[in-house]
């Protein structure tokens, strides 16, 4: 097992810091979230940086939203592709707020993920969050290529799931998973 970290939300760092911080606090990696802050030689510099750490990168993560159908969604994710093959990365995070477009997305986006040998992990979050939905989903396809990211947050405490349901739900289909502090507030304390 690989006990990584997320790179979301740490803006004033630069990729070289993620590996100190992966070396000093003893983790195996580190996740790149939004791949649009680096350029080809930071990709060169980090698989350098892998090789000398010791450190793997198990998954980028796409920020644009697949279920949109855009452009730049497409764009991204040919660079995310780009820089798992640079990497040696085998899974790339998508985000899919909706389920409208999200199958279409993927229809269009698994021959490039094939060729390429990267797996594409749908996040249990958004539309997702109920996993007999993102069963369904990925049960479409019955791909190598396209699977789950079990984000226990959103299931959990969005929709009331439990982790029984969800495991039961997705299975096999579980390639990658997030774990994140988070705590259910009272609505009764948050008023007056």
């Amino acid at each position: 097992m690989n006990l990584s970290f997320s790179t979301n939300k740490w803006n004033d760092f630069n990729i070289s810091d993620f590996f100190d911080i992966a070396k000093e606090y003893k983790f195996g990696g580190f996740e790149i979230h939004d791949i649009s802050k680096l350029n080809d030689s930071d990709i060169k510099s980090a698989y350098h940086k892998m090789m000398e750490y010791k450190v793997c990168i198990p998954c980028i993560d796409m920020v644009n939203d697949v279920s949109t159908m855009s452009e730049q969604a497409f764009d991204e994710l040919e660079k995310c592709i780009k820089a798992c093959q640079m990497l040696n990365v085998p899974y790339i995070r998508l985000k899919a707020t909706s389920e409208e477009g999200t199958a279409e997305f993927i229809e269009k986006a698994l021959p490039l993920a094939q060729e390429h040998n990267v797996v594409m992990l749908v996040e249990t979050a958004g539309a997702y969050a109920d996993t007999k939905k993102l069963r369904e989903l990925l049960s479409l396809f019955s791909s190598d290529y396209v699977a789950a990211l079990w984000d226990l947050h959103y299931p959990y405490r969005i929709i009331g799931e439990s982790p029984e349901q969800t495991v039961t739900n997705l299975g096999a289909f579980i390639k990658h998973i997030h774990i994140k502090d988070s705590e259910s507030l009272d609505a009764h304390s948050l008023i007056g």
